[in-house]
């Protein structure tokens, strides 16, 4: 997205701070209604969220575009608008009811593993180790371990060690644990806003600029409605930004770890950050996350079969794997394809990673942020699966640097809720319904194909500049 400098002759109607509270006060609407506080009840279905998607999208762009554009024209009020905007949009949300989310029952389960003693990596939920915890569960009409609260029984933990340990929390407070859960993760969402807003005010611009991330249905839809635990990874790699910006290489270090711990999948920036910080990040993230790890090292190299499992079998939102799958077919009688794939994607992903901290200017903190952005945004395109939470880690980078290509590429999974269409027969939903069965995740191609244009849209306009 490109900065516009405000017109000599700006009219007196402070443009941003309408467009912010248009933008609020229409989500805020809309949120209500989905969210059952409006005459309705029940977590709103996948017809009504793509029914709402639209709108609100194009409300949250407009007041990106309009932030962006009077940046440096922007004061207090605006930013506290953002905060207190992000304080309702979430309290809307959580205040609906729990959304049907298996995710949720994984999270707790194995939260309560660790609390019963056991190493959550030693073995999946179906192992005869938890016959008798399954037991006491059923006993007293508890449903966490039920076919709905725990898919995929069958396959070890993917989550790192801080995730394994926050999952014990909602067992240890009162009142409902999917609630606890999911406010947990909204007040470290809303945490990891204050550290972006501080790392905007670092870089001397607007925290404003924080909407970003802040007002985003993509943001709101992973962390207030869902739960997922990727929270708490994207508010470790905001402070890590802030360390960084600070040049608190050090704390930059255990920050990342944190994120490390959570999970693996921002792995590829550690090339650039050791760029930047050398021994005084290295040294720290490595102690932090193998003091970390030691805990759990029980389970030995089998304790990696989770991780394994999900790298192995798991596929879904993907935009260059699949068409190198299609490329690679006529190979299938020489070798496996889909490994083949897997691998040349993540060489593809660590050449580019490279590429990036080969160019990077240290001394640049909008540099650094530029090229973390990139390595996300082709960790996102090369990767088999990419469901819509996995983007908010570059969404939070793109608050120092609008990207209209990049943010279009973080709305792009959320095409995935498609799989999940009940619809009437003979309806239009039913007939989207079953293309989406015929032919798995149909709208990626199309979806891709506009995040390209735009792509190239902004390369051709760069060039031009230049």
């Amino acid at each position: 997205m490109d900065a516009i400098d405000p017109p000599a002759d700006a009219p007196r109607v402070n443009a941003p701070l309408a467009a912010m509270l248009a933008a609020l006060a229409l989500s805020v609407v809309v949120y209500a209604y989905m969210y059952g506080l409006l005459a309705r009840s029940g977590p709103p279905s996948i017809q009504l969220r793509y029914l709402c998607w639209p709108g609100l999208l194009a409300a949250h762009f407009a007041a990106v575009y309009v932030t962006w554009r009077w940046r440096e024209a922007l004061r207090r009020r605006e930013w506290v608008v953002v905060l207190l905007g992000s304080v309702l949009l979430r309290a809307v949300i959580v205040s609906g009811p729990a959304p049907n989310n298996p995710d949720l029952g994984r999270h707790l389960w194995e939260g309560l593993v660790l609390i019963e003693g056991h190493n959550p990596y030693d073995a999946p939920p179906v192992d005869q180790r938890y016959d008798g915890l399954r037991e006491r569960l059923a006993a007293r009409g508890d449903t966490l371990y039920s076919g709905f609260w725990l898919k995929h029984a069958q396959v070890r933990s993917v989550y790192g060690p801080l995730a394994s340990l926050l999952f014990t929390v909602p067992h240890m407070l009162p009142g409902d644990r999917v609630l606890t859960l999911r406010l947990m993760m909204t007040l470290l969402d809303l945490a990891a806003i204050l550290v972006l807003m501080a790392a905007l005010r670092t870089l001397r611009m607007t925290p404003a600029l924080a909407i970003v991330y802040a007002w985003s249905p993509v943001t709101l839809n992973a962390f207030a409605d869902r739960g997922q635990i990727d929270a708490v990874m994207v508010l470790m790699l905001t402070l890590t930004l802030l360390a960084v910006f600070r040049r608190r290489f050090g704390w930059a270090g255990v920050a990342f770890a944190g994120a490390l711990l959570v999970k693996i999948s921002p792995v590829l920036l550690l090339l650039p950050l050791l760029k930047i910080g050398r021994s005084r990040f290295g040294l720290p993230c490595a102690l932090v996350s193998l003091a970390a790890l030691v805990p759990f090292a029980g389970a030995g190299l089998d304790g990696l079969a989770g991780f394994m499992a999900f790298a192995e079998r798991w596929q879904s939102c993907d935009a260059a794997y699949s068409l190198l799958v299609w490329a690679l077919s006529p190979l299938a009688g020489l070798a496996d394809v889909a490994a083949t794939a897997r691998m040349l994607v993540g060489l593809a992903a660590v050449a580019w990673a490279i590429h990036q901290t080969s160019r990077l200017d240290p001394d640049d903190p909008r540099d650094i942020v530029a090229r973390m952005a990139s390595i996300s945004a082709a960790t996102i395109i090369l990767s088999p699966v990419t469901y819509p939470w996995y983007t908010l880690s570059l969404l939070s980078f793109l608050c120092f640097m609008p990207r209209a290509w990049m943010l279009a590429l973080t709305v792009v999974p959320m095409g995935w809720y498609l799989d999940f269409l009940e619809a009437e027969p003979g309806s239009v939903w039913a007939g989207i319904a079953s293309i989406c069965k015929r032919w798995p995740q149909p709208w990626r191609l199309p979806a891709y194909a506009a995040v390209g244009l735009l792509f190239v849209r902004d390369l051709v306009a760069g060039r031009k500049r230049c």
